[in-house]
């Protein structure tokens, strides 16, 4: 579970763990905050699964900044971003830096074959 601020904007996700309903898909569930305290309702998924004495707290802030492009190849569209900062927690601090392709609308062929032209211009 996450919330996540960007702007003035802050969104709960839930993310499914275990077995997904496909190799590149797993089930999650967003809800829109009005602050940092989670929700927890008929919108989310974690009463049904550990009850409704759940506590909840912070374990660390993850302090991001995201670069996003959407890309087009072959009549799909791609999400490609980078984000890049610090997990923290307490007095420690660890840099993040992820790149993440997303296929919104069209073939796996597509996202396969962007994949891969970004591969041989990085020389991997």
């Amino acid at each position: 579970m996450r919330i996540r601020q960007a702007g003035a904007t802050r969104t709960q996700t839930v993310k499914a763990t275990g077995p997904s309903r496909a190799l590149f898909a797993r089930s999650e569930w967003e809800t829109p905050l009005k602050g940092d305290e989670p929700v927890l309702d008929h919108t989310s998924p974690l009463l049904g699964e550990y009850g409704g004495d759940l506590k909840l707290e912070p374990v660390f802030d993850v302090v991001i900044a995201r670069r996003l492009w959407n890309v087009v190849e072959g009549g799909s569209r791609i999400e490609m971003v980078i984000d890049e900062g610090d997990v923290i927690c307490g007095e420690r601090r660890s840099p993040v830096l992820e790149a993440e392709i997303e296929l919104k609308d069209g073939k796996l062929d597509d996202l396969f074959r962007l994949c891969s032209k970004i591969r041989c211009r990085c020389g991997l």
